[in-house]
């Protein structure tokens, strides 16, 4: 094998003059990519310091060879050699190949002599390592994103100003169109004619909310649908990417509980109704049946006190007041039972003045400090209204002596415009409303969704607010028919 040439024989041979070697090392080695001057054998003449950096290896150790030596390990030109390629095409030639753990891009340029004749050719050599892998980083996003679109039952469309640029395999089951035919058909045609304008506003002007719209199918059929679009870059351009979700079953489910909440108000109003229907009837059963018996027991006890002889002992005497005073203590029971049930005055003189005898009662047992406000209520409201209103009113009133530890409580009733308004304040002790009306535990508030069902049921509003330590405000608004 012949005896590699030093840097001094391949300089004289090619008569390069040294100041034309300084600068060529000078200018190149600035430049980061690797350089070198191949001669027409292409073996290396010169090398910059970047072609050092690549290989690990130093210029001595790099000048007489050839690149297939130094980077492929062999002996001739590697298929696809940009180097045999340009010296048939006398044109730049390049080549991108991955060696070890880096992928390299390599270019050869010709060196063209004043007889126009090929004297030797530029190697550069570029390490793309860093691009490739973000290119192949983009790549496998890519195909994340076309298997995660692909896998959705979600259809998916991308679109530009409102004309489809791709869907994936759900939108073409969803719909009927496939890809050919949905690229380039307008957004809307997706959509029912009276959504249109609706949806094309949002699309243009980049609406990322959810909302729901009327959907069409390729066959003329419909579906409510769930659309949420998204603006972003897609290969270069501004487009919108937008998630197309089938709600029937959802919207199913809602009409069904939607029906079943009607069922169960219709029911609740009954079971309310039958309940004062009986009340009505018990009430006035003990205020007159057993009512008139207790006083007609009180009647007799006195008619036999004076028939009695007058030696009677003190014993007997004593026996008989007592008696007479039992009696009229349960006939005072059964009074106060029967106003409790239903008061007669709410069906025969109205809710004001019921309202003003139960908090007159109301302050005498309980000892608070009780206002009561009218605004505006001359006028009676339907019996249902006083009834409802009176049941609020008098639940929240337990409630206050059981719990609050209040010492003053305001009741206003206000008549706005066409409702009847309630508001109850009381300065007790409070209590967080939402673990009080936590689903796992309503024993504490059945009486407050008892308040809450009387009021919807006549289309009204509900509200209490009320924190430890701060007191408790009920709100309701019931409309006037």
């Amino acid at each position: 094998m012949a005896e590699k040439p030093t840097h001094e024989e391949i300089n004289q041979k090619e008569m390069l003059p040294k100041t034309t070697l300084a600068q060529w090392h000078t200018t190149l080695d600035a430049i980061n990519d690797a350089v070198c001057l191949l001669d027409m054998n292409g073996k290396i003449l010169q090398c910059n310091k970047a072609m050092e950096s690549l290989l690990k290896k130093s210029s001595k150790e790099i000048i007489g060879t050839t690149c297939w030596e130094l980077v492929h390990g062999t002996d001739k030109p590697v298929k696809g050699c940009p180097i045999v390629r340009m010296k048939k095409t006398l044109c730049r030639e390049t080549l991108v190949l991955k060696v070890d753990n880096k992928w390299l891009n390599v270019s050869v340029d010709p060196l063209i002599d004043e007889t126009g004749n090929l004297a030797g050719a530029v190697h550069i050599i570029s390490d793309i390592t860093r691009r490739k892998k973000r290119e192949e980083a983009i790549k496998e996003s890519k195909e994340r994103y076309r298997g995660l679109s692909e896998a959705t039952f979600e259809a998916i469309f991308i679109s530009e100003k409102g004309v489809c640029l791709e869907q994936n395999p759900a939108a073409e089951k969803m719909f009927g169109y496939t890809l050919s035919e949905a690229i380039g058909r307008k957004g809307i045609e997706w959509i029912a004619p009276e959504d249109r304008e609706m949806v094309m506003n949002n699309m243009l002007s980049g609406y990322e909310e959810p909302y729901e719209a009327t959907a069409l199918r390729k066959d003329g059929s419909t579906f409510p649908a769930e659309i949420q679009g998204k603006m972003m870059h897609y290969k270069g351009r501004s487009v919108r990417v937008t998630a197309l979700n089938d709600i029937t079953r959802r919207k199913q489910a809602e009409e069904a509980l939607l029906n079943s909440e009607k069922r169960l108000h219709y029911l609740s109003s009954q079971l309310i109704t039958a309940q004062e229907k009986e009340r009505r009837r018990i009430s006035l059963e003990l205020h007159d049946e057993m009512g008139q018996l207790l006083t007609a027991i009180s009647i007799n006890i006195k008619s036999i006190e004076k028939e009695l002889p007058l030696d009677l002992t003190p014993l007997i005497k004593e026996r008989i007041a007592e008696t007479y005073s039992l009696a009229d203590h349960a006939s005072e029971q059964i009074r106060e039972l029967s106003h409790y049930l239903r008061p007669s005055m709410l069906d025969d003189l109205g809710l004001v003045p019921t309202l003003r005898w139960y908090l007159d009662v109301y302050r005498k047992r309980t000892k608070l400090d009780v206002k009561y406000e009218l605004i505006n209520f001359e006028e009676r409201p339907s019996p249902e209204v006083e009834t409802v209103v009176y049941r609020v009113v008098q639940e929240a009133l337990n409630n206050i002596v059981k719990h609050a530890q209040a010492g003053s409580v305001l009741v206003r009733l206000e008549r706005k415009d066409k409702e009847a308004a309630v508001f109850i304040k009381d300065n007790g002790r409070g209590f967080d409303v939402n673990e009080f009306l936590a689903p796992d535990d309503l024993k504490g508030g059945i009486g407050l969704l008892g308040m809450q069902e009387r009021v919807s049921i006549l289309g009204g509003k509900f509200s209490i607010q009320s924190s430890k330590g701060h007191g408790t405000r009920i709100s309701v608004e019931i409309p006037l028919h």
